[in-house]
């Protein structure tokens, strides 16, 4: 009888609703990570006496998850959710950042050349958002001159590598994709 009553509730569920909670439940999920990147964050600027640069950066990580939560509230969960993957990459970019020079062992293994490919779009489109996110409001004629070189140097070189990605040289892709991000680290 309990069965039968959950299958005709299933049923009578529209479309609309069955992808709100989908939504809601992946909003729910990466909020939730977000918020442990942020702890992360946290505790390793603690740890390595992390200055008040790290401190601006987790309150502004902050302050981008609180803002996801007031849009969720609104139900306005699309733009929710590209806070919250701002915050996310933000929160996530911080914490390797902090790492420095730190080893930590993750083995990541592709299946081939293209996912690698696909993993350093990712790493670069982070680490580029963290440079807006952390430049918003302390830009200078000294600093904006190096910014925009760094800037320069990863477009020209993520251009690079679009176009071997186009031509399916994944491996040169990867080297390039690589190089990109080191300019902007």
């Amino acid at each position: 009888a309990a069965q039968r009553t959950m299958v005709e509730a299933v049923g009578m569920a529209s479309p609309d609703q069955v992808h709100a909670r989908k939504d809601r439940t992946d909003f729910d999920a990466r909020r939730e990570s977000a918020r442990a990147l942020l702890d992360a964050g946290r505790r390793i600027a603690t740890e390595k006496g992390a200055g008040p640069r790290n401190a601006e950066v987790m309150k502004r990580i902050e302050a981008m998850i609180v803002e996801a939560d007031r849009l969720a509230g609104a139900n306005k969960l699309p733009e929710a959710r590209n806070v919250l993957d701002q915050a996310y990459g933000a929160a996530r970019a911080a914490v390797q950042g902090m790492r420095g020079g730190e080893t930590l062992v993750r083995s990541l293994n592709f299946a081939n050349k293209e996912e690698e490919f696909h993993y350093e779009i990712d790493r670069n489109e982070t680490h580029r958002m963290l440079i807006t996110l952390l430049l918003q409001d302390r830009r200078s004629g000294s600093v904006d001159t190096m910014v925009e070189r760094a800037l320069e140097a990863s477009a020209k070189l993520r251009k690079q590598a679009d176009e071997q990605a186009q031509r399916r040289e994944f491996d040169a892709g990867v080297k390039s994709l690589e190089d990109s991000t080191r300019e902007l680290q």
